[in-house]
């Protein structure tokens, strides 16, 4: 009985995690091409770090963390302007 009520666990638990990646993948490709507000600012304070422009990197509203992660990845992936486009 109690393996049966874990295996029953487990399997509402699999169902559970593949309803929600399935949901997160959903939501990732609607809203694919969406940018929030303080996005751009983000992404001028990661080239701001990267080229060492720390009077623009370094403020009291925004952390400095997210735009030097977004900065070093663009750096690296060197992304063209075509993926940045809505189609």
């Amino acid at each position: 009985m109690r393996a049966e009520m874990h295996r029953t666990a487990v399997v509402v638990r699999v169902i559970a995690y593949c309803t929600v990646l399935g949901l997160g993948l959903l939501q990732a490709l609607a809203t694919r091409h969406a940018m929030q507000s303080d996005g751009i600012s983000y992404l001028d304070m990661g080239d701001a770090i990267v080229r060492g422009d720390w009077s623009m990197a370094i403020n009291g509203y925004w952390s400095p963390l997210y735009p030097l992660i977004l900065g070093l990845t663009l750096r690296v992936v060197h992304p063209s302007a075509y993926r940045s486009e809505e189609h």
